[in-house]
């Protein structure tokens, strides 16, 4: 005889082959992951919650969950109006980015139960920012900061070009001070769409590093206190807001280096390596800092030769000759 075990519940089966009962419990568990006959939207988010367990959208699902909770959580799908959705999109307009993630979720806890999402009109994503510090504004940053953890992400960030996230998370294993290699791929999470590398640093960075080892505590290349740092957002913004660049931003950091990179005429191919970038992005960024590399696609239309328009006097027959339309 087959049972089926659930925490401390023992269910028996009924069943004493085995196949069989294997069946019985892939029904078993599918009528326990279920959503309830009629789930409040609260429920359904959570069902939400147990579906991307262990994927890399997991770490900010919860966050875009809490403002639905509040709003919504009580109330049926079916409950979900017109008005009550242009409602919360009113009250979540100081936040656009935010708000189009909610939505997504609760237009993927809908369909999880089944549920009509008509009513969830998903808005179209914003336009990247386009803000770009200079080198010289980078030094006035990093001259502002009083802590040694913002120095040695300061010093990684701008000679890498790498995530926030990406260097909070690098470890001392992960450093080769001996050959000059920062490994920023992280064996313990998942992979995702963000690119990481293993990337060549300066010696000076290499000295940089090495005087910030010996006095490490903990396994992190950057720690605070003795623990791993969890984020530098508050204390960046600080230092940014002393070098009078309020506006700054670990991610606006990562795109500036991109642009240097850009008008030193390095490759987007080598760019995207070097900061773990995907091509998308640098391309964008690329094609705003280095135009030139269009010259020699502007030289093929460069046929007609006209110096000065304003000396050819336009009559019908030039006008036929250089292909305008006629009038």
């Amino acid at each position: 005889m087959f049972y089926i075990r659930d925490g401390k519940k023992r269910t028996s089966t009924g069943l004493t082959n085995r196949l069989d009962a294997e069946n019985c419990l892939a029904r078993y568990m599918a009528r326990k992951d279920a959503p309830p006959n009629d789930p409040t939207i609260s429920q359904l988010l959570d069902l939400r919650l147990i579906a991307v367990k262990g994927k890399a959208r997991e770490k900010d699902t919860g966050y875009f969950h809490t403002p639905l909770h509040k709003k919504f959580g009580r109330l049926r799908p079916n409950e979900l109006s017109i008005p009550l959705y242009k409602q919360y999109e009113d009250e979540r307009k100081h936040v656009p980015a935010a708000f189009r993630e909610e939505i997504l979720e609760l237009r993927s806890a809908f369909r999880l139960g089944g549920f009509d999402t008509k009513v969830l009109v998903v808005p179209k994503p914003r336009a990247p920012r386009e803000k770009f510090l200079t080198r010289n504004q980078a030094q006035r940053i990093y001259a502002e900061m009083k802590s040694q953890h913002m120095r040695v992400f300061m010093v990684i960030a701008t000679t890498t070009g790498h995530r926030a996230g990406a260097i909070l998370g690098l470890t001392w294993d992960r450093v080769d001070l001996d050959r000059g290699f920062l490994d920023f791929n992280d064996p313990d999470i998942p992979v995702t769409n963000k690119k990481r590398a293993s990337v060549p640093i300066e010696p000076w960075v290499v000295t940089a590093l090495k005087d910030a080892k010996k006095f490490a505590q903990t396994p992190y290349v950057v720690e605070y206190m003795g623990k791993p740092c969890k984020s530098i957002k508050k204390a960046f913004a600080r230092a940014a807001v002393r070098a009078e660049l309020s506006w700054a931003s670990p991610h606006v950091l990562k795109h500036s280096v991109i642009s240097w990179l850009a008008e030193d005429m390095i490759t987007e191919d080598q760019i995207s390596d070097l900061t773990g970038t995907d091509m998308k992005t640098v391309k964008r960024v690329y094609r705003k800092f280095n135009p030139e590399y269009l010259r020699n696609v502007a030289k093929s239309l460069n046929t007609l030769q006209i110096c000065n328009l304003s000396k050819n006097k336009e009559t019908p027959e030039n006008r036929k000759g250089l292909g305008f339309p006629r009038p």
